[in-house]
């Protein structure tokens, strides 16, 4: 008995594990009036109600330090392949800095980081893009814009058209290349550059 609830748990983990995704790109960082790039790394992760939790990691102003900026329960949806993530003016969340370095102590100790955020994740193409507004020490104006929106695809949209003597391609809900769709699956056929909705 003992064996199978620790196979059982460590499955439960993996999958748990399974569901956050990094995202390494440029961030696009400006703060009065001054822009700075670097690359970061965010990370998003499903939780069990369906939204979201959003880290960007190693966040810094230049070259100072802050911390990461980790956002819990961020609502979220989703459509042909892509996932929204937001959180607007009136939802706007407050957080403290974790991980802080010396500046993201000072943040935290004068309130935190207040923020909104747009981003949409493409699940075909495995890119982020992202763009929050954050006020720190209550003056503080500071956007960051992660990705390239350009990179935010559909696994269909972008497909070549071929002709009519194609072969037949299979795709799940998300625009996901699937070799054969299960019995009562809603897929996505594609052949002779039209693609078409079906249940197997």
């Amino acid at each position: 008995m003992k064996k199978l609830f620790t196979l059982f748990l460590v499955i439960a983990v993996s999958a748990i594990s399974a569901m956050a995704e990094d995202y390494t790109d440029n961030l696009s960082i400006t703060v009065l009036g001054q822009t700075t790039n670097q690359e970061a790394t965010i990370t998003a992760e499903e939780q069990t109600n369906g939204k979201y939790k959003f880290a960007l990691n190693n966040f810094a102003f230049g070259d100072e330090q802050v911390g990461d900026i980790v956002i819990e329960d961020v609502d979220a949806t989703e459509k042909d392949g892509i996932v929204f993530l937001t959180i607007d003016e009136k939802d706007k969340k407050t957080v403290n800095v974790t991980n802080p370095a010396s500046l993201g102590e000072k943040i935290n100790k004068a309130g935190g980081v207040k923020l909104t955020m747009n981003a949409k994740i493409s699940k075909a193409a495995k890119k982020m893009y992202a763009v929050l507004d954050m006020t720190a020490m209550f003056v503080i104006q500071v956007k960051a814009t992660f990705g390239d929106e350009k990179n935010i695809t559909t696994g269909i949209s972008n497909l070549p058209v071929n002709n009519d003597n194609e072969k037949e391609e299979i795709f799940n809900l998300q625009g996901q290349r699937i070799s054969e769709a299960k019995p009562g699956q809603v897929v996505i056929v594609k052949k002779g550059g039209k693609a078409v909705k079906v249940v197997k």
